[in-house]
């Protein structure tokens, strides 16, 4: 076996540069995407492409001073810091919270759901976005968004199932803030980003909120109805997120995200050589907790990262206007960021990942299909949701309703249910062009399936039985 010299690894290098960045002008101008950026970090340098403009208004470039809303990466931020708070033995990932975080346990009719840290941050909590979409509450804290759940009625036991929302990070971010007592905000600070030579979030001290937003923020954009070009996102209509989190208030540079990137890359050790977390502890973020069956990009979640695949992990982030991808291979210790002020950006992603990996999404090929009929048929509900699956003639049929209590269902959609592949079926109602894919989730080999998740819903199968018989 002979390996690649120097000079061959730089000629392959800047290969691989320039068919980034004839990816990313070629998609901003074919998809007529405001702008974007590009890192990739390739054995120990980073480069950085920039395309397009950041506001296309006053038609301010995108440059490595621009910021961007890190959406859901703020999740990312919260569990570093718990995995400190384990690193120095105050808390364990698979101790109750019961007590540590009062009502996180608690449950409608009394009922216990013994959260651990390890389901907090795998997104495994038994909790489903069907307390999000149904709360009342309006939290605007994590201590907020904890207490809700006492009138949520819990979808699964923790570790169970997969269901992406807010709530585990909530728990967690109460958690630090009782053990550290002070805001999760100012604890990513001292205890993560400053050490990684990354700005400090705003604090609630401070005020919080968007006391960051200036010109270096670019403006981000929605698609129009129809696909036809995109729409500026305001600020104002940010600010009325509810933010508990900082997905629309903390703004990163490309160089930032790529210094966190750097720092997981490297097994909790920042660009700079300072050492944020174990090696033990870096690797459990980025290794598999709860497999997401079905999902068309994503494997499995681990303790704040998600995995791609067994040979990749990282993050994908959206808040309105704003798209962004970050996908390491830690093996081949490279990786890349997409960053664009337009949402959705999937394309970019897609011929991004092509350029810099070699790797092709979707995959080509159809995945094999695993499901049988009598797998689906049956009833599913969540709280506000049903959804009835039964045979039929030619296949099988929906009827997806909103509401609550067998007095106050509303039928919202109706159609076929088809086979997907990959172990999902495809709801599709053609008389309100409404389409989504569901998954069946089996638990403990059961011969057949005890959840079905539904978009960012999971639905509880409480009946086999054909609704149409």
């Amino acid at each position: 076996m002979t390996s690649n010299t120097s000079d061959e690894v730089a000629v392959e290098t800047e290969e691989r540069l320039r068919r980034i960045r004839d990816a990313l002008d070629d998609v901003v101008d074919a998809e007529g995407l405001p702008g974007g950026a590009v890192a990739l970090l390739d054995g120990d340098s980073t480069s950085y492409m920039f395309s397009g403009h950041g506001d296309l208004d006053t038609a301010r470039d995108w440059s490595d001073e621009s910021r961007q809303p890190i959406g859901c990466l703020s999740k990312v931020l919260i569990a570093y810091v718990a995995m400190m708070l384990v690193d120095r033995g105050v808390v364990s990932l698979d101790e109750p919270l019961c007590d540590r975080v009062p009502g996180a346990c608690l449950r409608r009719d009394g009922v216990s759901a013994p959260m651990t840290l390890r389901s907090a941050l795998s997104h495994s909590t038994g909790v489903d976005q069907a307390f999000e979409v149904w709360n009342q509450v309006n939290p605007r804290t994590p201590a907020e968004y904890v207490e809700g759940l006492q009138g949520y009625r819990q979808i699964a036991e923790p570790g169970q199932v997969f269901a992406y929302n807010n709530i585990g990070t909530a728990v967690a971010a109460v958690l630090i803030e009782n053990i550290l007592q002070e805001s999760w905000q100012r604890a990513v600070n001292t205890m993560l980003l400053t050490p990684l030579g990354i700005s400090a979030i705003a604090e609630p001290e401070d005020g919080g909120g968007l006391s960051g937003l200036d010109e270096t923020v670019v403006t981000g954009y929605s698609a129009r109805a129809g696909g036809q070009g995109y729409q500026p996102v305001a600020p104002a209509d940010l600010e009325r997120v509810a933010d508990c989190f900082g997905s629309t208030s903390i703004y990163m540079t490309p160089r930032e995200i790529s210094l966190l990137a750097r720092c997981a890359m490297s097994d909790g050790v920042g660009g700079n050589g300072v050492r944020v977390l174990s090696e033990t502890l870096a690797r459990e973020m980025r290794s598999p907790q709860i497999g997401i069956p079905g999902h068309p990009m994503y494997d499995s979640w681990g303790l704040g990262w998600l995995l791609f695949d067994d040979e990749s992990f990282g993050f994908e982030a959206a808040t309105e206007g704003q798209h962004i991808f970050l996908r390491m291979f830690k093996e081949e210790d490279r990786g890349f960021l997409v960053m664009t002020n337009s949402f959705p950006s999937f394309p970019l992603y897609s011929e991004i990942l092509l350029a810099a990996t070699d790797r092709q999404w979707p995959a080509d090929g159809a995945a094999a299909n695993t499901l049988q009929e009598c797998h689906c048929v049956g009833t599913y509900e969540a709280d506000g949701h049903k959804l009835e699956i039964r045979a039929a003639s030619d296949g099988m049929e929906f009827k997806l309703f909103l509401g609550g209590g067998s007095e106050n269902w509303y039928l919202l959609h109706r159609g076929q249910a088809a086979f997907a592949g990959g172990g999902a079926l495809v709801l599709s109602s053609v008389n309100r062009g409404f389409q989504s894919a569901a998954v069946p989730i089996w638990v403990d080999d059961r011969a057949e399936p005890s959840f079905l998740r539904f978009g960012m819903i999971v639905l509880e199968k409480v009946s086999s039985t054909d609704p149409g018989k």
